[in-house]
């Protein structure tokens, strides 16, 4: 049976953390509360970054780009917010496999395990995540093996790992596949396809 994520965010690193899992057959759905992919950079578009496109650039995500026939930016050159939209992230959140995957305006709301109350805990590692959103049309479910929560927000915290997201960074699948805070996943798994092989 495919393997499922769900992946919160359909900014730079929700969209890489989707490259790198549709390159392992998983099963993927992107919620974004935005009214596009990488809403939030587009507020800040007059802006430069502090890095160059080279280290702007999933490699999975410039994989996908390159069987579409993209021209990747000058490697060396420092992008706006505007540039780094409109020459990347942009292409490929249209991309046709990953645009058919990436949900607008859902407005993430919780992350639970299925069926499990703060109390139960025998199985809880073998349990599949629900995650809840809101949408314009009312309130969704999504069902997932794992999920990555790439917007910057935390839904549920607890640090004991009762219900919903555990200690900051820590995995919460047996897998190893990780739920964790924006920060650790941008630092570690879209430049480590490690972290998702091992689901």
């Amino acid at each position: 049976m495919q393997k499922s994520v769900a992946i919160i965010g359909a900014g730079p690193v929700g969209l890489a953390a989707a490259a790198h899992a549709f390159e392992r057959g998983l099963n993927v759905t992107v919620l974004e509360q935005g009214k596009s992919a990488a809403a939030n950079i587009r507020d800040w578009n007059h802006v430069r970054v502090f890095s160059e496109w080279s280290h702007n650039i999933d490699a999975a995500a410039a994989r996908l780009l390159f069987e579409h026939g993209w021209i990747s930016p000058y490697p060396k050159a420092y992008p706006t917010g505007q540039e780094l939209y409109d020459f990347y992230l942009k292409p490929l959140a249209d991309l046709p496999v990953l645009s058919s995957q990436i949900q607008l305006q859902h407005r993430v709301t919780s992350v639970t395990r299925l069926g499990l109350d703060k109390t139960k805990t025998a199985g809880r590692d073998k349990v599949p995540f629900e995650v809840q959103a809101e949408t314009l049309d009312g309130p969704v479910s999504i069902v997932a093996d794992a999920v990555i929560d790439a917007s910057g927000t935390w839904h549920n915290p607890n640090p004991a790992g009762a219900n919903g997201y555990r200690a900051h960074g820590e995995s919460s699948t047996p897998s190893g596949f990780p739920m964790a805070c924006p920060m650790c996943w941008a630092a570690s798994a879209a430049a480590s396809p490690a972290k998702l092989s091992r689901f």
